[in-house]
């Protein structure tokens, strides 16, 4: 039987973290949106698909943030002559998101399912869901990066607000 009751406990927690995830994944995707457009144009920046792919490959394979913004700091120092991570201080920008904005929206992640279900580690989650919402935004980093490098349109990029945004409450 109490098996049965962790199985449980584990299956709601899973539930309210994933739903919790999933209301965070708009800020994400407009903090990455509005971040790739320091590259822009992507021939000045000398920046390439594959140098993007490469970070969000690390993320994929490392269960640590903090190795995700080594990496990063790692490509910043081989950038030459201001390009690549250094164009308009890239670079520094995808950090400070991952450790700002993809930060924050961890911390109510695990806020939010820790209100849900008691007896869960808050400090756990968080390091969760800051993993993996940091591979979200890195993803989403690398299709606004293919948009924008293959189209040119990098302002149809990002928007301050979601179309609902401002929709009253009845």
């Amino acid at each position: 039987m109490n098996t049965t009751v962790t199985q449980y406990e584990e299956v709601r927690r899973n539930l309210a973290f994933e739903k919790a995830i999933g209301q965070e994944l708009d800020g994400v995707v407009r903090a990455a949106a509005k971040t790739v457009q320091l590259l822009a144009p992507a021939r000045a920046s000398e920046m390439r698909e594959n140098q993007i792919r490469n970070v969000v490959s690390v993320a994929v394979e490392t269960p640590s943030v903090e190795v995700i913004t080594n990496f990063i700091r790692y490509q910043m120092g081989r950038s030459s002559q201001g390009k690549t991570w250094l164009y308009n201080n890239f670079g520094q920008a995808v950090i400070s998101d991952i450790e700002g904005p993809v930060g924050e929206a961890a911390v109510r992640v695990a806020d939010e399912v820790t209100a849900k279900v008691g007896g869960v580690d808050r400090k756990t989650i968080c390091k969760d869901a800051h993993l993996k919402l940091a591979r979200f935004y890195l993803g989403y980093l690398n299709r606004c990066f293919y948009y924008g490098d293959k189209t040119g349109r990098w302002d149809d990029l990002y928007r301050e607000k979601g179309v609902c945004d401002d929709v009253r409450q009845v």
